[in-house]
């Protein structure tokens, strides 16, 4: 499964996902640190790449609808709430395939999971 980290993802999340054996393209690496979000979105549609991203504007489906994106998870992430989502993170990616998660917004906030469609 390939995910596009935008470039508010913790590094700690991108090394955890690579060491889970995902497929991780950094944003950094193809785009500036300026890209637009409308930018970012494209690219990870481009890439046929799950967008994460700890940016909450990403969850608007008006903006964003979930059926024209290859997956939009949305982490709303502390330091205090880190290692349950990314715990959380884990289990949904071990559990969806990519085709469950195409065209669906996902927001994990501790250990609940919010999917629309």
């Amino acid at each position: 499964m390939k995910i596009l980290a935008d470039h508010c993802v913790f590094g700690k999340t991108v090394r955890l996902l690579q060491k889970s054996g995902h497929e991780v393209i950094c944003l950094k690496d193809i785009a500036s640190a300026s890209s637009e979000d409308d930018t970012v979105a494209s690219l990870a549609v481009f890439h046929n790449a799950i967008l994460l991203s700890n940016d909450k504007d990403f969850a608007d489906i008006i903006k964003y609808p979930p059926k024209e994106h290859s997956g939009i998870i949305v982490l709303r992430i502390t330091p205090q709430s880190e290692g349950i989502v990314h715990n959380t993170l884990l289990s949904l990616l071990a559990s969806k395939s990519l085709e469950e998660i195409h065209g669906s917004l996902v927001v994990i906030r501790g250990n609940k999971i919010r999917f629309r469609k």
